[in-house]
């Protein structure tokens, strides 16, 4: 059912589904300076993202830390005195779940500063994210990152199965992008997403349904009208609830009062603005699903030139449903609350 596509979806330039997720954590640490911290703890950030990895992973599972050791340690006299260090910092990335290092890397700088902080953050600057060093460091974790969704696809799928079984579709969704699309399981993990987001549409268009429905029910007025058309305005286009919908809007406005009408009037008016926007956007998906039947249909007489084309045109159509899906997802992972973990065992790292 395509239709539902067109609920919640965001479709931004750069979709990130199928990222690798990489969060950066960096414990408080009596040997670093609080500012040179911040300083390292930024430089984390860069060389994740310069490396194609998000830098906030949802299950908070996968990390990256740093830890520095003072080498040597000179004050060279002068006016003003400065505070030479040799540094080894120490970058580690792990599982902080099963509390496993996966790669480690040390950049070894001197700093020179004013002050033992300014040294740091002196020898700080002198790292290149960018540099073959630290790019294979980054890429030897993601191969491990990799292998570890490649041993847990299956149950990664059945728990997301379960999950839909109980309706809890939002999380199915959450589980299945998690997976990173270079895996091979990856586009059975979205074909899946794509399925529980119609599911979850569905679902959601009926609650919501109900619930204007007993807005309505427990005080047929004014007041109760206003509060059936906030819970109306959240109800997605083009589900198989629409008639009852129609029904109950019609009901609701035939039981008004004249001089009631305008409030409701004009949350209608808001609510058939949203439903004819999402509606062009369902005709769009339409128009692509159209042309998916029409690929599969004149795939073996169509020129490459041809073929070419219209398999961009299905791979942008599925881009789109899986954007939408993500966000979704993403909905949720803004209330889910994962386990606890002791961030301290990266001490041990």
């Amino acid at each position: 059912m395509i239709a539902s596509s067109c609920f919640f979806m965001k479709v931004t330039a750069d979709s990130s589904i199928g990222d690798i997720y990489i969060s950066v954590v960096q414990p408080e640490r009596n040997d670093i300076p609080q500012e040179a911290a911040g300083q390292l703890e930024n430089k984390m950030h860069q060389l994740i993202t310069a490396n194609g990895i998000a830098d906030t992973d949802p299950n908070g599972r996968f990390v990256i830390t740093a830890k520095s050791f003072i080498i040597t340690k000179d004050i060279i006299g002068g006016a003003p005195q400065r505070v030479s260090q040799r540094i080894d910092f120490t970058f580690i990335i792990g599982d902080i779940i099963e509390n496993k290092v996966f790669e480690s890397y040390t950049f070894s700088a001197i700093g020179i500063g004013i002050n033992e902080n300014k040294s740091y953050i002196n020898a700080i600057t002198k790292m290149k994210t960018n540099s073959p060093q630290f790019k294979s460091f980054v890429e030897k974790a993601k191969e491990k990152i990799i292998q570890y969704y490649a041993a847990r696809c299956e149950q990664i799928i059945l728990e997301a199965k379960q999950q839909a079984a109980n309706h809890d579709y939002q999380q199915a969704i959450y589980q299945l992008m998690q997976v990173p699309n270079i895996c091979d399981c990856s586009e059975r993990c979205q074909t899946m997403m794509i399925e529980y987001y119609d599911a979850y549409t569905e679902f959601t268009a009926a609650e919501l349904l109900n619930e204007a429905k007993s807005k309505w029910a427990s005080a047929p007025n004014a007041d109760g009208a206003a509060m059936a058309a906030d819970v109306i305005a959240r109800i997605p286009a083009g589900t198989k609830v629409q008639s009852e919908l129609n029904a109950l809007i019609a009901e609701i406005n035939q039981k008004l009062r004249e001089d009631d009408k305008r409030d409701w009037a004009f949350k209608m008016r808001q609510y058939e603005d949203e439903q004819a926007k999402q509606k062009r956007e369902f005709a769009l998906r339409k128009q692509q699903q159209e042309a998916d039947i029409a690929y599969r249909n004149r795939q073996q007489s169509a020129d490459n030139e041809y073929r070419k084309k219209e398999q961009i045109a299905r791979d942008q159509r599925r881009r789109l449903l899986i954007d939408a899906c993500r966000q979704v997802g993403l909905a949720f992972a803004k209330n889910y609350q994962p386990p606890t973990y002791n961030v301290k065992n990266v001490y041990a790292w």
